[in-house]
């Protein structure tokens, strides 16, 4: 009977490493571009860093490089956001995601003047 206990929680720890390990990590440097509500190409670099559980990072674009803020990540599915002065006025931008691999695929929801743009990001894990 003993042996059997040994047997089962052996196994159980088997599964729980299988598991976790398949659960992805978007630890890394990401670029992606976004096409803008009035037509312009912005190129964008994101670096994020996950660990113990916590994400965090920055992101940089031509205004500059920022912090993110509020960063989760469960189940593959990522959010963020970033708090940045342009021509002194706050914009506040939401970022979510799904991690496919070396791949993040979501919306950008940028709120300015009462108003709120969203906008597609296909970023790519840099190797």
């Amino acid at each position: 009977m003993k042996s059997l206990r040994l047997f089962a929680f052996a196994f159980a720890a088997l599964v729980l490493t299988s598991a976790l390990s398949w659960a992805g990590d978007p630890t890394g440097t990401w670029k992606f571009k976004v096409q803008t509500p009035k037509g312009r190409t912005l190129d964008a670099t994101l670096v994020l860093k996950l660990e113990n559980g916590n994400l965090t990072g920055e992101i940089s674009n031509a205004a500059g490089t920022t912090a993110i803020s509020e960063a989760k990540f469960t189940d593959d599915q990522l959010s963020f956001t970033v708090v940045r002065k342009v021509r002194r006025r706050e914009v506040t931008t939401h970022y979510t995601g799904k991690l496919e691999g070396d791949t993040i695929k979501g919306s950008i929801e940028a709120e300015a003047r009462a108003k709120t743009a969203t906008m597609v990001w296909d970023a790519a894990r840099q190797k």
